[in-house]
């Protein structure tokens, strides 16, 4: 659906073009972190990214009490300024402060980002969501999509200790747990298409990270067909490179004496990749950050079962372009592929083994995944 954008935004945007018609927006050679990222290709057009600063030498806004870049457990680079206008995506980048405990080494890294959309009254109308790794020298960049035009509000959240390299507490730049680091303002000129929504990054699916994109590439360099590249990948998860498989442990097991949770949103795509241990939402979401740097539309399903007491999310593809959708579980063909040649072929839509009363009985109708609380991303 398609909002109405302020007729003051209309204005400013044409005084933008007027002033400024030839200016180009990969800002990414500016500060850019030893993890290397690309704009989604499908999505990325020869004008994209910022246009101009609404206000020169306008702050980034930062929640601390001196209000303080400096100050501050997130701290972006240029050219991020406190009002811009971007064309449906905006290069980011900074430095993530590390614990002054040590005990963020312990934990793989990454920052969060909500973009907000804003209607004329200033309410919230959607939120998208966004997570950068942290390298090694705690540098993180990459790029925030913007769905449709209008009114952004972008924040960087602290989400659990293990994000956002949260400083000693007691002192005066300490920000609480879900609470707001930074904040900065967006108008973003031109809709991304509605068909390519199931292509972009989201909440820990980072599909715009190259070495996701180098790994797809890899898996699927001898597969003609898209299904065939679909069951590369789909393997891939299930029983790993030779030597290097996947494991699914829960978080207090990877980290005991540190973490008390058994899931929760922990690792995003790219650190899963690289350590091969974690939960269904890791499965999920390398499944989908793998897919998607290929063009496949994929949505991430989550649940609950109905006595609220366990989670779990699969996997939604396309092969058709959103038109019609397939079933994945990667979680259980991995705890399940020892039980008999091919038994992991049950758990996937791509394949004639599929079993549908099985994934029924064990997935979709013991997880439910109609619960608004639980949406698909």
């Amino acid at each position: 659906m398609k909002h109405f954008v302020y007729s003051f935004f209309v204005i400013i945007v044409l005084f933008i073009f007027i002033s400024c018609p030839d200016a180009e927006q990969d800002d990414s050679s500016l500060f850019s972190s030893s993890i290397e990222k690309v704009i989604i290709p499908l999505i990325k057009i020869q004008d994209g990214g910022i246009q101009s600063s609404l206000a020169p030498g306008g702050e980034v806004y930062y929640y601390n009490a001196l209000n303080s870049r400096e100050e501050s457990d997130i701290q972006l680079h240029e050219p991020i300024s406190y009002t811009m206008t971007a064309k449906r995506y905006l290069y980011v980048g900074g430095y993530a402060v590390p614990d002054d405990s040590g005990s963020a080494d312990t934990f793989y890294h990454a920052v969060l980002f909500w973009a907000r959309l804003m209607d004329a009254s200033g309410n919230v109308v959607e939120t998208h969501y966004y997570t950068f790794p942290v390298d090694d020298d705690n540098i993180f960049d990459g790029y925030i999509y913007f769905r449709e035009a209008g009114r952004y509000l972008v924040y960087s959240i602290r989400f659990y200790d293990h994000f956002l390299y949260p400083r000693t507490s007691g002192t005066t730049y300490t920000v609480d747990e879900w609470s707001s680091t930074l904040r900065f303002e967006v108008f973003n000129t031109e809709d991304i298409p509605d068909n390519l929504e199931h292509l972009l990054p989201t909440r820990d699916i980072d599909n715009g990270t190259k070495a996701i994109q180098d790994k797809a590439l890899e898996l699927t360099a001898n597969s003609p067909t898209d299904l065939e590249k679909v069951q590369e990948i789909y393997k891939f998860l299930v029983f790993g490179d030779p030597g290097n498989g996947f494991t699914y442990s829960f978080y207090y097991e990877i980290y005991p004496g540190y973490l008390t949770s058994s899931y929760a949103d922990i690792f995003i795509a790219s650190h899963f990749l690289e350590n091969r241990i974690g939960v269904c939402n890791d499965f999920a979401e390398l499944f989908a950050a793998l897919t998607r740097s290929l063009g496949f539309h994929v949505q991430t399903i989550r649940g609950v079962n109905s006595g609220n007491s366990a989670a779990h999310r699969w996997n939604r593809i396309s092969l058709d372009g959103g038109a019609s959708w397939l079933r994945i579980d990667t979680t259980f063909s991995n705890l399940n592929k020892d039980d008999a040649p091919d038994y992991y072929k049950k758990y996937g839509e791509i394949y004639p083994e599929f079993n549908e009363p099985l994934f029924l009985n064990n997935i979709e109708n013991y997880y439910d995944d109609k619960d608004p609380a639980y949406p698909k991303y």
